[in-house]
């Protein structure tokens, strides 16, 4: 697995606990995994975070979205942490090894179904929008045989049928990998709605009827 363990510096912010006791952070609370075993971590809502660049470069998109994880993890360090929040636990991050962006995805398909089956929401820092696909992927995986519903919001329908995995084929990928699931995919794109109707978007109209993807106009 393609997994490291979160920097404790990542997590650090203010400290208020002198003025009162309750006055607490998310760094102050939350559980930092040092080996990846989330049946023996605390808690029942697991952050993984993928950073990866690779999806987003072969969707010919700029990249940068690798350094989400530790970003997203330094702006959450210092917010309050209220009621329920000592329920997280930090799984640590998948890192995409070069141009391996199919090795990263089964890594963090796997993380994610090993989080779900110890009892785990799983709340995936990103990484490009490819994060989707090992997301949707590890909750099918945990829950064979049953019905799993993925509703993917997103500002335009993202339905590509390139040669190789990227950040703007995971819907596709999705079908693809649950083919003989009971899996429902329901699709709000807003990207449909309106003028926003060109040509390419009739392409992907198609390519949602052929996969049998239900699509909502918001």
């Amino acid at each position: 697995m393609l997994w490291q363990a979160t920097p404790a510096s990542l997590w650090q912010g203010r400290d208020d606990s002198a003025e009162a006791p309750n006055a607490l952070r998310l760094f102050q609370t939350i559980v930092r995994a040092e080996r990846f075993a989330p049946q023996e971590m605390p808690g029942d809502i697991a952050l993984l975070g993928f950073a990866c660049d690779e999806g987003v470069r072969r969707n010919k998109g700029r990249t940068g979205a690798a350094d989400g994880p530790a970003t997203l993890r330094r702006a959450l360090a210092n917010m309050a942490s209220h009621q329920g929040h000592d329920r997280c636990v930090d799984m640590g991050t998948i890192s995409v090894d070069g141009e391996q962006l199919e090795a990263a995805h089964q890594a963090l398909r796997e993380a994610v179904a090993d989080c779900q089956r110890a009892g785990k929401r799983t709340l995936v820092l990103g990484g490009g929008h490819e994060t989707a696909f090992g997301h949707g992927a590890g909750v099918l995986d945990a829950f064979p045989g049953e019905k799993v519903g993925i509703i993917n919001l997103d500002a335009h329908l993202d339905l590509r049928f390139a040669d190789c995995a990227s950040s703007g084929r995971r819907s596709a990928s999705w079908r693809w990998s649950v083919t003989r699931s009971s899996a429902v995919f329901t699709i709000p794109a807003s990207g449909l709605a309106g003028r926003r109707t060109p040509r390419r978007y009739g392409m992907k109209r198609r390519a949602a009827r052929w996969l049998s993807l239900k699509i909502w106009r918001c």
